[in-house]
């Protein structure tokens, strides 16, 4: 049996692995519309979340700046409101886009997440994020009190979205660190488990059911007893 090189670097993925949510999207999305249009009746609030799902779902991963993702939120409002009123008010448009923007406050660090990069940290390894997400994500990680890392490979900014094997390209090569001696911890089979896999990384699956002790293991670092 083939011996392992000794990691020097592990990434992981954001959501469902770092964090986890505490509100879902839709009842968020929900609230704001309800606050902007008083007395507007659920079936017609269903389609209006309809409306911004469709136009989230093909407009998330053009995101490349700030600037970029602040507009895609308007663009979101702005589709919910217009099912709800033929002309909403600039200002109803806008609260909705912020309610929406502040979407950092809908997700909790899962447990024991925070203290397993500190021990990732500690072990000398270096630390990395591979992650589909906008380009938000350095401040929604700095939020949530995650971090520092070295690296930060964001689908958002580099326009590649997992499973494409580019993104974990560009995240190796910007540690600096030969795939062998990298690991990937994700939740995601597809995106995350196959392609690092594929490159020669070791993956780390941290699936729902999946503790902080569970993922040192697979690491080789010490679980504290």
């Amino acid at each position: 049996m083939p011996v392992r090189e000794p990691l020097t670097f592990v990434f992981f993925d954001v959501g469902a692995t770092l964090v986890e949510p505490a509100v879902t999207p839709e009842a968020v999305a929900l609230a704001a519309l309800e606050r902007a249009v008083a007395g507007a009746r659920e079936p017609a609030l269903l389609e209006a979340l309809r409306a911004m799902g469709d136009v989230y779902e093909t407009g998330v991963d053009a995101c490349r700046t700030l600037a970029d993702e602040d507009a895609f939120w308007r663009r979101c409002a702005a589709a919910g409101l217009g099912v709800l009123h033929r002309s909403p008010a600039e200002s109803d448009v806008a609260a909705v886009a912020e309610a929406l923007g502040e979407y950092r406050r809908n997700f909790r660090v899962r447990p024991g997440m925070r203290e397993l990069l500190g021990d990732v940290r500690g072990a000398g390894l270096g630390l990395g994020i591979i992650s589909n997400w906008p380009p938000s994500l350095a401040g929604f990680l700095d939020h949530h009190g995650l971090g520092p890392f070295d690296v930060l490979a964001c689908s958002g900014v580099l326009g590649v979205t997992k499973p494409d094997p580019a993104i974990f390209r560009w995240a190796l090569s910007a540690a600096g660190v030969p795939a062998a001696r990298a690991a990937h911890v994700g939740d995601d089979h597809e995106r995350d488990i196959v392609p690092a896999r594929a490159l020669g990384m070791r993956a780390v699956w941290a699936g729902p059911t999946t503790t902080a002790d569970d993922v040192r293991r697979a690491l080789g670092l010490r679980v504290a007893r």
